[in-house]
Parts: structure tokens; C-alpha cells; sequence
């Protein structure tokens, strides 16, 4: 019992986790893009982080690299597409906070 409790605990788990498989956006229709924009900063930080991910399927679908004439550009700086294993394909800036 305590097994079957188990296996299936964790295949919840594993089916609720976000993908980090990259794809790339000109394989998309552009309606069916999932974007997600964040930014955060600490009291006392200096800087401010900006990320942007867009995926295909849902908040929780393949990442998307943006191609062609699609492109992210935040406070007038363009950003270029970076990734992890943990998050897939994403785009980051980091803004010092004018106080």
C-alpha cells in the first residue's frame, strides 16, 4: 500500500513540473504563445532582475526562443535569449534601481 502511495505521489509530482524543452517561436502560432513576465529586487539590492518566458502549450509548456522579427526589449536594451536546465529558454536583464 505504502508503494502504490509512492508511485503515485510522485508521478503527481512529475506531471505538475514546468518544462524546460526549448522549441523555437516561428513553429508557433503566435496566438497560442504563453508569456510570463517577472521582476524582482530585495530591499537594499541594487539592481532589479527583469525575466520574460514564453512557452507553447500552457504556463507550463515548451519554451520558447523568439525568431525572426520577434524579439524582447526592455527599459531600450534588447535582450538575447539564455536558458537553463531548470527553467529552458528565457531572457533576463538586470536594471540598477534608481533611488
Amino acid at each position: 500500500m505504502m508503494q502504490r502511495i509512492f508511485i503515485a505521489t510522485a508521478i503527481l509530482a512529475l506531471s505538475s513540473c514546468k518544462s524546460n524543452e526549448i522549441g523555437n517561436s516561428k513553429d508557433v502560432n503566435p496566438d497560442a504563445i504563453y508569456q510570463e513576465y517577472q521582476v524582482w529586487a530585495a530591499e537594499g539590492d541594487k539592481e532589479a532582475a527583469f525575466t520574460a518566458l514564453f512557452r507553447f502549450g500552457g504556463d507550463a509548456g515548451t519554451t520558447l526562443v523568439l525568431n525572426g522579427n520577434s524579439h524582447v526589449n526592455f527599459d531600450g536594451k534588447l535582450l538575447k535569449a539564455d536558458s537553463s536546465y531548470t527553467m529552458g529558454a528565457y531572457y533576463r536583464a538586470h536594471l540598477p534601481i534608481k533611488l
